[in-house]
């Protein structure tokens, strides 16, 4: 969440957003059915985010408007899968793999270590 009203969502389809406490959902990107699926999404502003899709290897996203549009981000290819990322800011973050590991990226544009 955002805030009060504003929220996203992810998973196979793709990313949705609310803009009324989750009363209605608008789709901002969508997936290929029976594809891989977006996996962890954090915001470090109300217009800010980052997005995780895919597997082996996972591709960040980025939207610098509140997800109307996303762009992918410079980054390695993970050749983990990533469960949640918490991005401190445009260019240091942290992930947590699906075997328990700690990524640590120093810079979005470095290999996570």
């Amino acid at each position: 969440m955002i805030n009060a009203a504003t929220g996203y969502c992810l998973g196979w389809f793709g990313i949705a957003k609310t803009i009324d406490s989750g009363k209605t959902w608008q789709a901002q990107v969508n997936t290929v059915e029976g594809g891989p699926r977006f996996e962890t999404i954090n915001f470090i502003s109300a217009d800010t985010g980052f997005a995780l899709y895919g597997f082996k290897p996972m591709t960040l996203f980025k939207t610098i408007n509140g997800g109307a549009i996303w762009t992918h981000a410079p980054a390695p290819n993970l050749m983990e899968t990533v469960i949640s990322i918490s991005m401190l800011n445009n260019q240091k973050g942290i992930g947590v793999s699906n075997d328990g590991a700690i990524l640590k990226n120093p810079r979005v544009r470095q290999q996570f270590y």
